[in-house]
Formats: C-alpha cells, sequence, structure tokens
C-alpha cells in the first residue's frame, strides 16, 4: 500500500506571508528530499519570480536524486554535480532577494536558509574538491545583497522591519571573509554596522534584541567572530573578552566543539585583559568528555577538539608561577608556535609574556619580604632557579631585565622606578601591582 504524503503548495507561503519547517526544508539542500511531503505551486495568480524559485527547487532536487542513484561517482562527476548546484541555488538566492524587496521580515529566515545553502555549497567544492576560490568571492557577493537588503530597509514599522535580519547575514559574511582571510572585508564590515548602531535617527538593534534571540546558535556566533575580530585584528583583549565570554556562556555545552574553539581565543585574552583563567577546569571537563564518548562511539575524534586544554595548561601554570622560562620554551616550540599563529593569538602570546614577568616579579616582591627596594639581581635568581643556567652573563641578563621592567612601569602594569645606579627597582609602598581596570 503506497504511502500517503503531504501537500504542501509553495505559492501559499507568499501568499500567506509566512513560513513554517516545510518551507524551510525545501530550501535544504544537503539532505535528501522528504519523501513523505509532495511540493506543488498553484499556478493561479502566481508571482513569475515564485514561480522560477519552484522550478528551480524541483531541478535541483531531481539532480541530487539522479546524483545519489549513480554507482560510479567520479571527482568529474561531482564537480559538475556542485558547480550546477551552485549557479542554481545562487540563481534562486538572487531571485529571493528581488522577492523580499516588497516583503515584510517573515521571509528574512527562509532567505538566510537559502544563503547558508549557498554557503554550504562553496564551501564543499573549495575544500573538498579543492576547486578556484573564485566561487568563495562570488557568493560573498550573493550573501552581502541579502544583507543589504536587511540594512536598508526603512519600514517604520519595527513589527515588519527586514533590519531584524542584518546579524544573521552578518554571521554568514563573516564565515566567508575568514575563508577568504581579507582582514579588511571583516574591518569595513563591522565599521558599517557599528555606524548603524550608533545612527541618531534610526539606530539599528543589538543582535541580542534582532532576529538572532530566536536563534541561539547565531546570536552565539555573532560574539564569536566579533571577539575574534577585536582580539585577533585590533588587538582589544577588553573588548573582545567581552563578547567570548556572551558567546561561551550562550553555547549549549552538547556542543564542545565550539566551545573549545571560543575558549581557544578566550584564555589568552581573558589572562591579557583580566588577569583571570579562564576555562582551566572547563577544558579538562571537555577534554574528559571527548576522551568518554571515544571510548563509548569508537570513533576517533582527533586532537582538535581538545587542544585548548593540549596548548594552553601549561601556559596557565606559567601563569600562575611567573615560570618566564618554561614560557619561553613554549613559545620557541614549533608545534605551539604554529598553533598560535593559526589561531590568530600569537600577537597576544607575546604580549602575555610581560605579564609572566610581572607575576615573577610579585612573586619576588612577597618573598622579599614585600620590601619597596627590589634588587634586579633577586629577580634574576628567581629566573635562574626556573632555568637551572648560570652560563649567561650578569651584566646582559641585567640590562635586558631593566628594558623589560621599563616597560612594565610605563604600561602602568608597575607603580615605581628604577635606579640604574643601584640597580634596583623601586616600587610603591601602597599599591606596587596595580589591578587592571574591567569596563
Amino acid at each position: 500500500m503506497t504511502e500517503l504524503k503531504s501537500i504542501v503548495d509553495f505559492g501559499d507561503y507568499f501568499k500567506e506571508k509566512y513560513f513554517d519547517d516545510y518551507m524551510v526544508r525545501y530550501f535544504q539542500y544537503h539532505v535528501r528530499e522528504p519523501s513523505k511531503i509532495l511540493y506543488m505551486l498553484n499556478n493561479e495568480h502566481q508571482d513569475e519570480k515564485v514561480e522560477e524559485v519552484y522550478s528551480l527547487s524541483k531541478t535541483i532536487w531531481q539532480h541530487i536524486v539522479e546524483l545519489n542513484n549513480r554507482s560510479n561517482k567520479r571527482r568529474a562527476l561531482r564537480v559538475s554535480h556542485y558547480k550546477f548546484l551552485f549557479e542554481s541555488i545562487d540563481q534562486q538566492l538572487l531571485l529571493m532577494n528581488r522577492i523580499a524587496e516588497r516583503e515584510t521580515n517573515w521571509i528574512l529566515y527562509p532567505l538566510f536558509v537559502l544563503a547558508r545553502e549557498l554557503v554550504k555549497v562553496t564551501s564543499h567544492m573549495t575544500k573538498v574538491l579543492k576547486m578556484n576560490s573564485s566561487y568563495i568571492e562570488r557568493c560573498g557577493r550573493s550573501v552581502h545583497r541579502s544583507f543589504t537588503l536587511c540594512l536598508n530597509d526603512r519600514n517604520p514599522i519595527k513589527k515588519e522591519n527586514r533590519r531584524s535580519g542584518v546579524y544573521m547575514f552578518i554571521n554568514l559574511e563573516f564565515k566567508i571573509y575568514h575563508w577568504l582571510e581579507n582582514r579588511d572585508m571583516v574591518k569595513n564590515l563591522v565599521k558599517v554596522v557599528k555606524s548603524r548602531q550608533e545612527d541618531r535617527f534610526e539606530p539599528l538593534m543589538s543582535c541580542e534584541k534582532s532576529l538572532c534571540s530566536k536563534y541561539n546558535a547565531q546570536e552565539v556566533t555573532y560574539n564569536y567572530y566579533m571577539g575574534q575580530y577585536y582580539g585577533c585584528i585590533e588587538n582589544d583583549y577588553e573588548t573582545a573578552f567581552i563578547y567570548l565570554n556572551r558567546a561561551l556562556f550562550g553555547c549549549d555545552t552538547q556542543y564542545l566543539t565550539q566551545m573549545n574553539q571560543i575558549l581557544i581565543l578566550l584564555v589568552p585574552f581573558g589572562l591579557l585583559s583580566r588577569r583571570i583563567f579562564v576555562g582551566d577546569p572547563l577544558m579538562l571537563q571537555i577534554y574528559d568528555k571527548y576522551m568518554n564518548l571515544n571510548k563509548i562511539s569508537n570513533e576517533g575524534y582527533g586532537t582538535h577538539q581538545w587542544m585548548c586544554n593540549k596548548y594552553y595548561h601549561s601556559i596557565i601554570k606559567c601563569y600562575q608561577t611567573g615560570n618566564l622560562t618554561k614560557f619561553d620554551n613554549i613559545l620557541s616550540n614549533r608545534e605551539f608556535e604554529i598553533f598560535f599563529l593559526k589561531n590568530g593569538v600569537y600577537v597576544a602570546m607575546q604580549l602575555l609574556r610581560e605579564r609572566i614577568l610581572l607575576r615573577l616579579v610579585e612573586l619576588v616582591y612577597q618573598i622579599n619580604g614585600n620590601a619597596s627596594i627590589l634588587p634586579f639581581e633577586l629577580i634574576l635568581i628567581g629566573m635562574k632557579i626556573q632555568s637551572n643556567s648560570e652560563n649567561e652573563s650578569i651584566s646582559e641578563s641585567i640590562n635586558e631585565l631593566e628594558c623589560e621592567l621599563a616597560c612594565l612601569i610605563s604600561k602602568g602594569l608597575i607603580k615605581g622606578y628604577l635606579s640604574h645606579g643601584n640597580k634596583c627597582m623601586v616600587v610603591s609602598k601602597t599599591n606596587p601591582f596595580p589591578k587592571l581596570s574591567s569596563k
């Protein structure tokens, strides 16, 4: 007996101005066509662009089914298939943008889903099939049209205004520019959004008050990319910490890979901006949970899920103990260096070195009975104990240390002054090591 299918009139969505899971599923080409749903289009009084979108969807699904039924799936066939998918979805997105120009914000999520499908197809083409990066640039231009369509909506009725969907398309653009490694485009995008948020007459709502508030993953993604922008591009670690902290607390605990990715940035930025040991117990929890999942499912999760614990646990210990020698050895390790460079935190790690030196000076100051006069040789003894080395020239070491201490004083991390003649540092008796101010 043939199972009855649910019949869905695609045109009703545009007539009634609404969407549901059936409409969203119709644009999700990375999954197979739902077998229990029959999509149709009543041609009576129907818009031509809607007919084109419907016709393209039917063609795309037919193409996907044909590929799935092929026993021989050579690379040439897959390349041809994904080229067809890209061109068809790109054309669909263009048509949906034109339709959305005269629609209210009901159409935003279906439009976003279609744009996201184009991004997924582009990702597969460039990362798996190693095709030309020009597809990423074309994808970026198409998604940017959707972003502009939302940003420039002047509908005075806030409940119908499309500007509430801006941040969802920003997330897609962030991802695309990240693939292209184009920092200038990221800067321009953030600059545009910031200027609109500060507009005197029609300020853009915050991410928390936009459509993203209904889709937690989108809010987390936006906060992550903004934290990455401020920390890795602008070197504003305080602002980066705020965004990344929101992303971490908004992330569901079942998404361990995403939490780990947030922590890769949050740990060094937290140390630099707040002197907070962010996530050390959390990193261990992520590691333990992944190891348990690995044992249960017998699947290899690889090292990237727990690399935050692997690379940062020893860094945090260096920070806590002021072990400058061990930290220098870590930074000189090629594996660690590559990891920090790939994740955009190499500059932050270099700045973290002076904070570890600061911690060492604090510990020596305490050992010296909190005396306001701190001889350079006493700090060097602490370094010698850490390195177990006595081969270095004392005079050269003192000169180098004096320069580093001068930097700490100039940045306000130590209140005091240097006495070159007496080879010592005189620190304030009241507050020699000021706490970092937080916003």
